[in-house]
């Protein structure tokens, strides 16, 4: 069982993960701009386990969320991509880039079902706010049979688009339906109507 929590102060956000009888932190902090680096750390110790360095891109982090795909780990949302740094030990991470492109506004996971919803801001490219939800897949790239190399990557399985500008930074939200276990309930807000979307997806 994972319980997380998740809250910023200026411009560091931490991530609390509680994996059975074992207590981390992950740390994110933004270094004047120029380095953005996560760290994990082990709670009451202070003891930093690793650091986790975004390699390709120093862009402002805006969304961390632990999910239990495969053994876990953590999905670090920035302005311009999604990474997913899945935990094999106590220090050792491994980088999967996930196919999402666009303005990062948000990201929810839905961990019984794991399914991930990333929105995005309108852009030259997409005219209109987009809500993209996505399942986590891995697949083996290994061509030896006797081999295992599973990499994580998500596939979109539904595009909501909402409105034209987008001037405020907004949560979205995917959850099961409480009457339909079956179905997910995707909500998010609309600036240019002032409202509040919601739909429904079979899973």
């Amino acid at each position: 069982m994972y319980v997380y929590l998740l809250f910023c102060t200026g411009f560091t956000f931490f991530q609390f993960v509680q994996q059975q009888q074992q207590s981390v932190c992950y740390l994110h902090e933004l270094l004047g701009g120029v380095k953005s680096e996560c760290c994990l750390y082990r709670l009451f110790t202070s003891a930093k386990i690793v650091v986790l360095f975004m390699k390709t891109s120093n862009t402002v982090v805006c969304s961390l969320l632990f999910s239990t795909h495969r053994s876990g780990g953590l999905l670090i949302g920035q302005l311009d991509k999604v990474s997913f740094f899945e935990r094999q030990s106590d220090s050792q991470h491994r980088l999967h880039l996930l196919p999402l492109e666009g303005t990062l506004t948000s990201l929810c996971v839905e961990e019984q079902t794991r399914h991930l919803l990333a929105s995005y801001r309108p852009t030259s490219k997409h005219g209109s706010i987009r809500h993209q939800l996505c399942e986590m897949l891995s697949r083996n790239i290994s061509s030896d049979p006797t081999v295992i190399d599973n990499v994580c990557s998500c596939n979109v399985i539904h595009t909501f688009h909402g409105g034209r500008t987008q001037t405020v930074l907004s949560k979205t939200i995917v959850t099961r339906h409480p009457a339909d276990p079956n179905r997910l309930l995707v909500c998010a807000g609309d600036e240019s109507n002032n409202s509040v979307c919601m739909n429904l997806v079979t899973h």
